[in-house]
């Protein structure tokens, strides 16, 4: 969500809470803990707060891309009506006809896309029509297509439904193909936006690679402004694409070029077609308006791809126009200067039998080394991550491979029941990134979420985030991570959109504000008095403290102290000795966030969940603060 100023009344209600009833409560934890504020002990990962985004379960498209149509290069499908593909549907006249082709001389090299033919004699109509579009009243839109007509025919578009629309003609040419646009303006009173390609008899028009955009899409390079805007807020540090185990189906060539010339695939992991006019510039152009560093997946042996195939992708994005092939086609699709991508990742769970181009670890390792001696044949100054997975595999890579993986790349999921499974699960994870971290390369967590349906929107996937990005701090060895995903994809999506509806989940504000509150270098946090009690969980085999402290500064910056309140019942009074901290007098400035495991935002009410701010007095190094039941609290204490 887009973190706004809490109002007086809840914020009063937050220091109250938080500050000023410091008297004896029930069932409350009570300790006291020492930071050492100028006695840093180890360096924080750089790049810990960044996001991944793939072609999946409308995460590119019906997600962050501005494309309105889908199928809208007419892969066939399993239709409605006489002759349309899924989601169009066909009518007219019991005259009229309208059937896929293959588009003759259509600007096309795929043999998957079709053009519609729409036929209707005399006094008939024939046509098709998308219903259901994510267009708001009063939005204005542009729509282009590909038409050829066989003699004089009409071909008229409309927006809108029943109750409202507006309509205009379309000039057909004669003969060969050429590209139409038409701007309209989605009506007022209409309660669903539907597009209608209608041609009326005598006559038949051939339509192709219809696009239906807001021209405030086309403005933002083609992604969806609202979700744009929900994006910049998070500001990712990194973006992985195109997956996921999407990108061992991925073929970069299909994703360059002018987008209606670009061939459609069947996409086996997002159900509808994949017409790729997200590719490698558009996910470049999104990296510029997020400011955040791109991460490029190569596909390692899926559907016959090779690292020739790798290393012509770092040609496209690195080498100067004029060096080479790949240079001056990135130069025709209008990027003239290299886009300069350093971080590369080789393949993507290949030791998954659900993995296009799967393997054992041993081979694995081979490709790797014919990878990177490739990509790096043309840019030896790009950074290469490796597939890990068990302490085993990552053996095994590591001592196969020849050359060694600048990181090594990780996923963490966790799919447990109950809150008390789900929030013990980083303390296991935090032993495991220990020991895999120890004497190898550095870490690299590119996934990692709860993978629990809808509880991946709630507020303990929020607890969860929070503790998982606690241990990233600790863990010395974890140099980057990065959330699964960034826009819908499984259900874990920070951004949630469906068609004009929008929300931001718990998740999402947890990583806005553990990057605000986060330094370089992490400071020692230990317990000089009182007890916190852990709970254990019998299925992880694990217990957890309830309550979790982080530190971590800048030189000669604030110190930002995370507290996160584990326990559903039971708030903490906690006192805070700030070892090292020389000013007299200060006030800390916080952000609190508490709510029920299940609470979430919704369509209705995308604000439900959202934190509050308050401040707290520092004096002589010291302050106390109670933190309610299953909260994050993110303090920020000026520098001395």
């Amino acid at each position: 969500m887009l973190l706004r100023r809490a109002s007086s009344t809840r914020r009063l209600a937050v220091l109250l809470i938080l500050f000023v009833c410091l008297g004896p409560a029930r069932a409350e934890i009570a300790a006291t803990l020492r930071v050492a504020v100028d006695k840093p002990d180890r360096v924080i990962g750089a790049r810990l707060y960044g996001a991944h985004l793939e072609h999946m379960f409308n995460s590119v498209g019906g997600g962050l891309w501005g494309e309105l149509l889908q199928n809208r290069k007419m892969m066939p499908t399993e239709g409605r009506g006489n002759g349309a593909p899924a989601p169009w549907f066909a009518f007219g006249d019991e005259q009229g006809s309208v059937r896929l082709e293959a588009p003759k001389q259509a600007p096309t090299p795929n043999d998957m896309a079709r053009s519609l033919r729409l036929e209707a004699p005399e006094g008939s109509r024939a046509g098709v029509a998308q219903g259901n579009l994510a267009a708001r009243p009063g939005d204005a839109v542009r729509l282009s297509l590909w038409a050829r007509g066989e003699g004089k025919t009409l071909l008229t578009v409309s927006l809108g439904d029943a109750n409202d629309s507006v309509s205009a003609p379309l000039d057909v040419p004669a003969g060969g193909w050429r590209r139409v646009v038409t701007r309209l303006a989605m009506p007022r009173r209409a309660k669903e936006a539907r597009l209608t390609l209608t041609v009326t008899g005598p006559g038949v028009v051939f339509v192709y690679a219809p696009s239906l955009m807001t021209e405030a899409a086309y403005g933002a390079d083609g992604f969806e402004p609202a979700v744009l805007a929900q994006a910049r807020a998070l500001a990712p540090q990194w973006l992985r694409y195109p997956g996921g185990n999407f990108a061992q189906n991925y073929r970069w060539r299909d994703g360059v070029g002018p987008r209606d010339e670009r061939p459609v695939r069947p996409n086996v992991w997002g159900g509808l077609p994949e017409p790729n006019d997200m590719g490698t510039d558009e996910f470049l152009a999104l990296c510029r308006r997020l400011r955040t560093e791109p991460v490029l997946v190569v596909n390692v042996g899926g559907r016959g791809a090779s690292p020739e195939e790798a290393a012509a992708w770092v040609a496209y994005c690195n080498d100067p126009a004029q060096k080479s092939e790949m240079g001056r086609l990135r130069a025709a699709a209008g990027q003239r200067e290299p886009y300069r991508v350093r971080l590369w990742e080789i393949g993507n769970e290949v030791f998954g039998s659900w993995t296009e181009g799967s393997s054992d670890a041993p081979t694995y390792a081979r490709n790797f080394d014919a990878y990177v001696r490739a990509m790096r044949a043309v840019d030896p100054t790009i950074r290469v991550m490796a597939v890990g997975q068990t302490p085993e595999w990552n053996r095994q890579v590591l001592k196969s491979a020849q050359v060694q993986p600048d990181l090594l790349s990780l996923h963490l999921f966790v799919s447990q029941s109950t809150p008390a499974d789900v929030l013990t699960q980083p303390v296991a994870y935090e032993t495991f990134l220990r020991g895999v971290g120890a004497g190898g390369p550095r870490l690299a967590v590119t996934e990692w979420n709860l993978n629990m349906k809808e509880a991946n929107q709630t507020w303990l996937a929020g607890m969860w985030a929070a503790s998982l990005l606690s241990v990233f701090q600790r863990v010395p060895y974890v140099a980057a991570a990065g959330v699964n995903g960034l826009v819908n994809g499984w259900e874990g999506g920070v951004i949630q959109r469906d068609g004009t509806r929008l929300f931001a989940t718990p998740v999402h504000t947890v990583l806005q504000l553990y990057r605000r509150h986060t330094g370089a270098r992490g400071l020692p946090v230990t317990v000089r008095g009182g007890s916190i009690p852990a709970v254990v969980s019998e299925e992880v085999g694990a217990a957890y403290p309830t309550i979790d402290v982080v530190a971590s500064r800048d030189a000669g910056g604030p110190i930002f102290v995370c507290v996160v309140n584990k326990s559903q019942s039971e708030s903490a009074l906690l006192s805070f000795l700030l070892d090292g901290y020389k000013a007299d007098h200060a006030a800390a400035n916080l952000w609190v966030l508490a709510a029920a495991p299940a609470a979430r935002n919704t369509w209705e009410s995308p604000e439900r969940v959202q934190p509050a701010r308050g401040r707290v007095v520092v004096a002589r190094g010291r302050f106390a603060a109670r933190f309610p039941p299953f909260s994050v609290t993110w303090i920020t204490v000026p520098p001395n």
